[in-house]
């Protein structure tokens, strides 16, 4: 019965356009990393993914996300980081990342995110930063770091 219940759910979760699935906002100054357990102050530097069942992951650094979606496997249906210099959500499967250990994150893991290939090479000239297109690009450099 589980079973049945648990793949009803994700064929009714398949039907709705990834799209549909919205960030949780986060209070900032109140709600803390799911991974690291800091309170998350800084807008700009946070990330979150969906979970398919509905549940959200909240963090205070993309690096910490990164490390927790390792754990996830098939499990996530969306995620959503910064814009860096917009502040919006934004695609996390899709951003433009920017790497440097010039980039003071909050866990030290210097990374931010953006919509736009050039503005991201533009960030990344200013700040001697290396561009990763998505998310799968930018994983193996996260993971390195600690």
């Amino acid at each position: 019965m589980n079973k049945l219940i648990t793949l009803l759910l994700l064929l009714l979760l398949s039907c709705k356009g990834e799209s549909e699935i919205r960030p949780v906002e986060i209070h900032y100054g109140e709600d803390t990393c799911d991974r690291c357990r800091m309170i998350i102050t800084q807008k700009e530097f946070s990330a979150q993914y969906v979970l398919v069942d509905g549940r959200a992951k909240i963090f205070d650094d993309i690096g910490c996300m990164v490390h927790s979606l390792e754990k996830e496997g098939k499990k996530v249906a969306a995620v959503f980081v910064r814009d860096y210099h917009s502040g919006e959500w934004i695609d996390g499967k899709e951003a433009f990342y920017i790497g440097s250990h010039t980039i003071k994150s909050p866990m030290g893991y210097g990374v931010i995110a953006t919509r736009d290939r050039e503005r991201a090479e533009q960030t990344a000239r200013q700040k001697g930063a290396k561009v990763f297109k998505g998310l799968e690009e930018v994983k193996p450099w996260v993971l390195e770091q600690r």
